[in-house]
């Protein structure tokens, strides 16, 4: 082998490696997506009762407004009806935390409640304090079809990045001496 030759060797395994490399982190990527994927659609949906959001960024203005998360409607013979909460209370504390003064981790105790998740809550009506302990239920299979629904949202987000592995992969080993094919295969890749 000439010097050339080696040296062109030398760059298309070193070209070949760093593709290898860069497909492995975005094949990771995927995998990882995909465990999140299968992970949500497996939990087990809670239900508490209460009609409305169970928290997104539109509702923090309102939160902060009023001190707290008004309740819209509570389902009758609900774990929110059972323990005395109605339409229109506001809800101000949770665990003995301000819901106002954290927002987002009452967001997260609401989506990440199970059956059986109890959260002990402190609650205005017509400007009396009321408190008392609600504990979730199983959320019914018509209220919430969660597996289907969320692999056809969220499966073709991993689409693309396939896609981009797949082609910049197949273009990088096929012409990695090739400066704009491999150019083309990096940008695809990083």
């Amino acid at each position: 082998m000439t010097m050339p030759a080696a040296r062109q060797s030398r760059s298309t395994l070193a070209r070949r490696a760093l593709l290898l490399v860069l497909s492995l982190g975005l094949l990771a990527q995927i995998v990882l997506g995909l465990y999140a994927l299968d992970e949500l659609s497996r939990s087990q949906p809670a239900s508490s009762g209460l009609t409305g959001s169970p928290g997104h960024l539109r509702d923090l203005p309102a939160l902060r407004r009023d001190g707290g998360c008004r309740v819209l409607a509570v389902r009758p013979g609900s774990p929110a009806a059972a323990v005395g909460l109605a339409g229109g209370d506001l809800i101000t504390e949770w665990q003995g935390t301000l819901i106002a003064a954290q927002p987002d981790a009452w967001f997260k105790a609401l989506r990440e409640a199970t059956p059986g998740t109890r959260l002990a809550l402190v609650w205005e009506r017509q400007g009396r304090v009321l408190s008392g302990e609600i504990r979730f239920d199983a959320a019914s299979a018509e209220a919430h079809p969660r597996p289907l629904r969320l692999w056809l949202i969220y499966a073709p987000l991993l689409l693309p990045p396939l896609l981009l592995l797949l082609i910049g992969a197949l273009i990088g080993l096929l012409r990695p001496l090739d400066p704009a094919a491999w150019a083309v295969a990096l940008r695809l890749l990083g």
